[in-house]
């Protein structure tokens, strides 16, 4: 997320589902200020915005040996991704 001066408000994940749906995952430490940001600069394109962050979670897994002991946590066998790949999953239940 650029600011005005074309340095960083914050970092961000986008993910396009389809052709009409876009994902951004942000900090979850500047949800406030990254959601107010969507919305001061969506003005121009009216797109519909939905804060869903309190219904969603990310897990990022990091390092050689961060999927040795994750496995379990998800139907997802967590090791088939390589790089930054992303997928849906329910975590413990």
């Amino acid at each position: 997320m650029p600011n005005a001066k074309g340095g960083i408000v914050d970092d961000l994940l986008v993910y396009r589902i389809d052709h009409s749906v876009i994902c951004f995952v942000v900090n979850a430490a500047n949800i406030e200020k990254d959601w107010n940001w969507l919305v001061t600069h969506n003005k121009m394109f009216g797109a519909t915005l939905e804060n869903q962050s309190d219904q969603w979670s990310l897990l990022a897994l990091q390092g050689p040996k961060a999927t040795s002991d994750t496995d379990y946590t998800t139907e997802a066998t967590i090791a088939k991704f390589l790089l930054q790949l992303h997928t849906w999953h329910s975590c413990w239940g």
